[in-house]
């Protein structure tokens, strides 16, 4: 899987979350930015991955709660 480097924590824990019949192999890589950013950015975007990431840890279990 090649993706932003802010991204790939989020890709990489939903990769590691699918069933295991039909899983392959994945490892991830990060990919170079097409043009310079500036370092206000690259925090931003840290930010919001890492709500990105736990909005996803939270509607996951959620909605796959076991409920008898």
């Amino acid at each position: 899987m090649v993706s932003s480097a802010s991204h790939l924590p989020r890709a990489g824990l939903i990769f590691s979350e699918l069933p295991p019949e039909g899983r392959t192999e994945w490892r991830t890589h990060a990919a170079p930015p097409l043009s310079p950013e500036p370092s206000a950015h690259l925090g931003g975007a840290s930010a919001v991955e890492t709500l990105k990431t736990l909005r996803y840890l939270i509607w996951a279990r959620w909605t796959e709660r076991c409920e008898p």
